[in-house]
Parts: structure tokens; C-alpha cells; sequence
């Protein structure tokens, strides 16, 4: 039986990855909510599995600080679970490796402690250029669900940061450098 919704995961991967290879695009990630899953995708797509520079797993604060270089400071003030901390997340992913372009998901899976909402996810996207997230409100899903509904959301917004960015020049191209 083909599981429709990897099916889905993988095809969008393979967007994001066609579109990286068109643009000469690295891209690093950074996963909380999504335990290593994009980055599976994304190395996994045939030949074009060589945009993909690196993947993260980060299941702590203390991971988000050391790892993506989160400063604690945002952490404290907006939770680990938040649009700041996703944004500075995927800036961290891009920043500390080879990619031009990271990615970051977090979020509270259920079942969930006090004040956290079950289903709230945090994806966010950047390269030097441009930076975007989306709030999440997945609700108590089972955690299957929940997972791959970010990823793909997480990869959604990834292709969109893929696609404003700037195309390499083909193979033989002469590009011409101007004095400064």
C-alpha cells in the first residue's frame, strides 16, 4: 500500500530540491518538532539529495543555544516555542554551516504541559535575502500527523524562499565582474 501523505513529503521535497539545484541553493535545517524527518527527505531524493547540506536535531533549549547559536535571552522571552526563536532557529541552521538557505521547525506536540497549546508549530525559512514563518494551530492530532503536516508546511514555506532566490548561472556562462 503507497502511504499518500509521504508520497506527498516526498514530492514536495523534491520541489524544493529541484529548485535548489536550479538556483545553485544549499540548504541546512534545523528540526524540533519534526525529529530529523525534512532532512531525511531532503537526502534522500535521488542525485539532486546534494543541496541539502546538513541537518539538525535539536530537542532542547539548551541544543537551540549551542548548536544554532539561539540566544538565551530570546528564548526567555518568547519560549522555545515561538516565531522569534523559529526565525533565529533557521538563521542559526544557514549561519553555522555551508547552506545559503536554512529551515526551523518548533513546536508543542501532545500531549502538552501548562500553557502550551497541543498542535502549535512554529516553520520558518530564510537566506541572506528574505526570511518567513507561518503559525501553525495543528490541534491534538496523533504525532504521525502532526509531524508530517509541519513537514510539509515546513517545506511549503521552504520552496518559496527557494524559488525568490536569485538563479545561478548556467555551466559556461561568462559573467562579467565589475571593478569596485
Amino acid at each position: 500500500m503507497i502511504d499518500e501523505n509521504q508520497e506527498t513529503l516526498e514530492a514536495a521535497a523534491a520541489i524544493v530540491l529541484a529548485g535548489a539545484a536550479t538556483r545553485g541553493l544549499r540548504i541546512a535545517t534545523a528540526e524540533n518538532y519534526t525529529g530529523g524527518l525534512i532532512a531525511a527527505l531532503l537526502s534522500s531524493v535521488d542525485t539532486r539529495a546534494r543541496w541539502f547540506e546538513r541537518g539538525v536535531v535539536v530537542a532542547t533549549e539548551a541544543a537551540q543555544r549551542d548548536l544554532l547559536g539561539v540566544p538565551q535571552a530570546l528564548i526567555d522571552q518568547c519560549g522555545p516555542v515561538s516565531r522569534p526563536v523559529a526565525l533565529a532557529m533557521a538563521e542559526g541552521a544557514r549561519l553555522r554551516s555551508a547552506a545559503d538557505a536554512g529551515l526551523a521547525v518548533t513546536g508543542y506536540p501532545s500531549p502538552v504541559g501548562d500553557g502550551e497549546e497541543a498542535g502549535l508549530v512554529f516553520v520558518a525559512a530564510c537566506s541572506g535575502e528574505r526570511a518567513e514563518c507561518r503559525e501553525l494551530h495543528l490541534g491534538p492530532l496523533d504525532s504521525v500527523a502532526l509531524r508530517d503536516h509541519a513537514a510539509l508546511a515546513a517545506l511549503s514555506v521552504l520552496a518559496g524562499i527557494v524559488k525568490d532566490y536569485p538563479a545561478a548561472p548556467r555551466p559556461g556562462t561568462i559573467v562579467e565582474i565589475l571593478p569596485s
